[in-house]
């Protein structure tokens, strides 16, 4: 009984996140920081995502999903900081999108993603879910 019960527990906390801290991205919005994650994002993400954020990349045509809108403040405020590292570091699958979306995590430093991430918050100028941010009740 008591295996069945942490199994329970475990599964709650999982799927549930309870339990697990919820970190914002500690890379300062810095000119220094938007300016490496413009260049980043311009290398690995305009193709599908396109220049702007709006989706429209060159490539967006091609896929059968339309990418994610990073300017969409609606649909971006609503996903965290270490959603958008993950995506970027693990490929669109590890979060339910797109198996198409590459990882970057062999490619890209932890510091060069949380860049990206700070460039993508300047795209749609949003933060977060407010449960996601740090100290945040």
């Amino acid at each position: 009984m008591r295996s069945r019960f942490s199994y329970l527990a475990w599964l709650l906390v999982l799927f549930t996140g309870a339990g697990a801290a919820q970190l914002a991205n500690p890379v300062a919005p810095t000119p220094d920081s938007l300016a490496a994650g413009k260049r980043a994002y311009d290398t690995y993400c305009a193709a599908c995502h396109g220049a702007n954020g709006q989706g429209d990349g060159f490539n967006a045509a091609f896929l059968p999903k339309k990418p994610t809108a990073h300017a969409n403040a609606a649909e971006m405020s609503r996903r965290p900081d270490d959603t958008l590292y993950d995506a970027i570091h693990s490929g669109g699958s590890i979060v339910n999108k797109s198996h198409l979306m590459p990882q970057w995590g062999q490619s890209l430093s932890s510091k060069e993603i949380r860049d990206l991430v700070t460039h993508i918050r300047s795209l749609c100028q949003c933060e977060g879910p407010p449960w996601s941010r740090d100290n945040a009740k």
